[in-house]
């Protein structure tokens, strides 16, 4: 809304209403006629405080300027000067904010609005246009008088400054009236919002006196709680009637399933119980089920079973067996009480809907293992099986497995080939005639009988096939193969897993049977070891017991004795136990079983040797635990047997040096591995005795012994070097090399006697102790050296004495010389 309000002059004659209309242009006089009366008032009320294009008013807009009503109009000679109902000829501010209420509360007041805007613009489009000529105007007289035309451009200019000011003043005059316009519009709704607050208040207060009076809320309490109960019972009437809904229609499946059982719809029926298992949460009961279910899991447990005696008695007379001839007979179309028509795929359908498939199948194939799979396995050579299929009519098909004796000489069993191929036919029988080639069915009925049929072919033909020799070992392949191939039939039909390695059992027997046969003669070897200590009684006969006289004197024929042995590296004979005599020799053959056997039967020979000889260690310190307390002969002949143990022990150490095929060739790379791994033998038999005699012996005893059995090792080390001819540099220095590793092997060995003569000699301790009690010790250093010397020096040492202080003999410093020729 723009020009709201004019001041103007009071004329005798008020214009009418239809008058201020009529100066709206035809197209805005238009929407003007489809207000009301009272909007066409409102509208006239409001045009008639717009200036009109002759007056000097303006707009909100700046178009026009507006006589803006002051304080006097609010008592004008018009209005009475007091409070008076809204007129349209006054102009005070009172009847002003009436008419603008009218306006603001009315339905059309956009409209009005729009009316009004597109008036003031048409007021201003026509000043613009005067406006335009007058200028015009001007400019044509000042071409005609220049003169006269600056004193009126002066004029105007002088006109258009007092216009302008007036401008200014009446827009500073709007601003401050359209701001006290609003504050009094923004009382006139405090006042209106006040009065209906007092209004609402009053209200309220009549709706709490008349609720405390009567006790209407307890009431409506009361009717609410009510409802809520009646609703509750409700839903619980609803819920109760879709449960009985429920159990009902459950009840009428069950009467559903007993009468397909009765017309032979075995599938329909299985299907039934299986989803009314799931209905009923078998298995998932709960204390807070109703009674009614109870009573009706009792009456699906009573279908359950009855379904599942049907089932399992038409399997019954579908696969028949005949013990006499061994044969089976599998009818297709089934009938049993006055139930006819029923195949024997529906019967096995029936059961796997119903998940009883192996239930349905157990006593099958537990006749299957009795009747047809047991004297495949244990006749060898003498049946054979035929397969008969005949088909009269739908109603008489049949499929015939039969047993014929074999008069075939050739048929002999003796890898398993034969019994192999009945079993495979037998199996094909079963996939193809009973399981009709589903591998579901053919896997539950595998895993039905498998455990059985692998237990029996272990029994009955594995474990016997299983050579006494270890020499025949290499016989039992075929038999593995044989067994791998007949495993690989049975994958290929589903019978057995591919996957779960405990459905090969008989591949794993049969590959296995080295280590069977390996793991029962190490048993075998070890129990007889045990009794040969725990038996033995350590005595010495009369006859070795004279005093003073030696072995040789004594008119004994001692290789015709197990209690003297001749001691392999002293020219000496000594009495030992018989226990330890026949140890010895029982280690021997069984290491002559070794070189004989697989590389995995020899293992467990070389383990069972070796555990035999730690034996002694384990059992004779405790059998003769109060022996050795007291003085009697018991103790030295366990230090004799002792004595002679090592000297066996060092024995088996020579023949892994002689495996080695001495020190030649050394500078080869596989000449080199095989002697260091040679050695690396004897270093940890060595070891080996360090740690039996050690703890057991008294420390003279076992510096002698362990001394004269490293002296032995030397010894042969340092001839076997000297002996060899026309050695290459790079092969001096390997066998250096040699040298130095098994003497830093030995370290512990060495220091364990460095410590007992430190304990014996603490005063007279010399840097090498060992020397003088193992001479070679010194030898075999001083070879070390000179395999890294020119020949001049080797020479000079040998002329100087040098060698010869170190232990070697005349022939030996000969042939040390010329291992250093190479290097000259």
């Amino acid at each position: 809304m723009k020009n709201l309000y004019k001041k103007g002059k009071v004329h005798p004659s008020t214009p009418s209403v239809s008058h201020h209309l009529s100066l709206l242009p035809a197209t805005i006089l238009t929407l003007a006629a489809a207000l009301s009366d009272e909007d066409k008032q409102v509208l006239a009320y409001l045009i008639s405080c717009c200036g009109t294009s002759n007056s000097k008013s303006t707009s909100f807009t700046g178009h026009q300027k507006t006589n803006l009503p002051t304080d006097d109009d609010h008592h004008g000679d018009e209005g009475g000067g007091g409070n008076h109902d809204p007129m349209f000829e006054c102009n005070c501010f009172s009847c002003y904010m009436s008419f603008w209420a009218l306006w603001d509360s009315s339905p059309n007041r956009q409209l009005i609005h729009e009316i009004i805007e597109a008036y003031e613009e048409e007021l201003f489009q026509k000043k613009k246009k005067n406006s335009k000529k007058k200028k015009k105007k001007e400019k044509s007289k000042r071409v005609c008088d220049e003169s006269k035309e600056n004193i009126d451009q002066e004029k105007a200019l002088k006109d258009e400054l007092e216009s302008e000011e007036k401008n200014s003043s009446a827009k500073i005059e709007m601003f401050r009236w359209n701001r006290r316009r609003r504050l009094l519009l923004l009382f006139s709704l405090c006042n209106d919002a006040v009065s209906q607050a007092n209004q609402i208040n009053e209200k309220v207060s009549d709706l709490i006196g008349l609720l405390s009076d009567s006790p209407i809320d307890v009431e409506i309490r009361e009717i609410v709680e009510e409802a809520s109960v009646k609703m509750r019972e409700l839903r619980v009437k609803k819920e109760l009637l879709e449960l009985v809904r429920a159990l009902v229609g459950i009840s009428d499946r069950l009467r559903d399933v007993r009468e397909a059982l009765k017309n032979g719809r075995l599938r329909f029926a299985a299907e039934e119980v299986r989803d009314l298992k799931k209905a009923l949460r078998i298995g998932d009961e709960d204390e807070k089920d109703p009674v009614v279910y109870g009573l009706l899991r009792k009456e699906w447990l009573d279908c359950f079973e009855e379904i599942q005696d049907v089932l399992v008695r038409f399997m019954e007379n579908a696969v028949r067996f005949e013990p006499d001839s061994g044969g089976i007979r599998v009818k297709y179309q089934l009938s049993m009480d006055g139930i006819a028509g029923v195949d024997l795929h529906t019967v096995l359908e029936a059961l796997e809907v119903i998940g009883i498939l192996d239930y349905g199948l157990a006593k099958v194939a537990d006749q299957m293992i009795k009747f047809v799979i047991t004297p495949a396995v244990n006749s060898r050579s003498s049946i054979s099986f035929v397969e008969d299929s005949e088909k009269v009519s739908e109603a008489t098909a049949e499929a015939v497995l039969k047993m014929v004796p074999s008069f075939d000489p050739k048929m002999e069993d003796v890898d398993g080939e034969n019994m192999y191929s009945r079993i495979i036919q037998v199996v094909k029988f079963i996939y193809e005639c009973i399981c009709f080639q589903n591998v579901f069915w053919n896997q539950s009925f595998g895993r039905l009988t498998w455990t059985s049929i692998s237990d029996l072919i272990i029994s009955s033909f594995l474990s016997k096939a299983v050579p006494e020799d270890a020499s025949k070992l290499a016989d039992f392949q075929k038999i593995i193969k044989l067994t791998s191939e007949f495993e690989t039939e049975l994958k290929e039909m589903k019978f057995i897993s591919a996957s779960d390695s405990t459905d090969q059992k008989l591949s794993n027997f049969a590959e296995n049977v080295e280590i069977h046969f390996a793991s029962r003669k190490k048993t075998e070897i070890l129990a007889k070891a045990r009794n040969l200590l725990l038996q033995c009684d350590f005595s010495i006969p009369q006859e070795y017991i004279r005093e003073g006289r030696p072995l040789k004197s004594a008119g004994i024929a001692v290789n015709s004795s197990e209690h003297v042995v001749d001691l392999l590296f002293l020219s000496e004979r000594c009495v030992v136990s018989k226990a330890a005599s026949q140890l010895m020799e029982l280690v021997h053959k069984t290491l002559k079983d070794v070189c004989l056997s697989s590389p995995r039967v020899a293992l467990e020979f070389y383990h069972a040797a070796r555990d035999a000889i730690l034996l002694y260690e384990a059992v004779i310190p405790v059998k003769l635990e109060r022996q050795l307390d007291s003085i009697n002969q018991v103790a030295v002949l366990m230090h004799n047997d002792c004595l002679y143990l090592s000297q066996e022990i060092l024995g088996l150490a020579f023949e892994a040096i002689d495996g080695a095929d001495g020190f030649q060739n050394t500078h080869k790379i596989k000449q080199f591995e095989s002697t260091k791994f040679s050695i690396d033998q004897v270093v940890f038999i060595l070891e080996k005795v360090r740690l039996i005699w050690e703890p057991l012996l008294l420390p003279p005893i076992y510096k002698k012994s362990t001394c004269i059995v490293l002296e032995s090792v030397f010894s042969r080390m340092v001839r076997d070097i000297l002996l060899l001819d026309d050695m290459a540099a790079e092969e001096t220095l390997q066998l250096q090399r040699l040298i130095h590793l098994m003497l830093e092997s030995l370290t512990s060995l060495m220091e364990s006697l460095i410590a007992v003569i430190q304990k014996e000699k603490s005063e007279d301790y010399s840097r090498f102790p060992l020397d003088d009690l193992i001479p070679s010790l010194r030898k075999i250093r001083k070879l070390a050296e000179l395999l890294d010397m020119p020949l001049k020096s080797i020479t000079t040492a040998w002329e100087s004495g040098e060698l010869f202080n170190s232990g070697f003999t005349v022939s030996e410093g000969a042939c040390a010389v010329p291992l250093g020729l190479k290097e000259e």
